[in-house]
């Protein structure tokens, strides 16, 4: 086997600490590639309940979500697959902007921003164009 293999080989009778070790390879590899980029979202791995299973998946906040269910809150847009993996992604679109001349204002309740102008915070300023 190759040293740079990271497939893990089960025992039988040692199956949930297996699936912990598997996890945490998992983790490690979602990680070092999320580093490496500027993404929106994120991926959560299933909480494995010995004599349970998976039976959902817990946000951010602690609040359960049932397996094959969507959700919004807190700007992210969320889902729960069936194996009990979450992706959330962020829904606020991040603008462009000559950032010398301007600044960006986060509105929550809307889950937008609204780009002004430093000087002038009462005037806005163009989107998409960066000097």
């Amino acid at each position: 086997r190759r040293s740079s293999d990271l497939t893990i080989h089960c025992p039988p009778k040692v199956d949930h600490h297996c699936f912990r070790m598997k996890c945490i390879v998992f983790l490690l590899a979602i990680g070092i590639s999320v580093t490496l980029s500027n993404a929106a979202c994120y991926l959560s791995m299933p909480t494995y309940i010995i004599g349970q299973g998976i039976t959902g998946c817990t946000d951010r906040d602690g609040e359960k979500h049932p397996l094959d269910s969507t959700w919004t809150k807190k700007c992210l847009r969320c889902s729960c697959n069936k194996d009990g993996e979450m992706r959330c992604c962020d829904i606020a679109m991040r603008p462009v902007y000559d950032m010398d001349l301007c600044k960006s204002i986060f509105i929550k309740k809307k889950c937008t921003y609204r780009v002004v102008k430093k000087d002038n915070p009462s005037e806005l300023c163009e989107i998409g164009r960066a000097h």
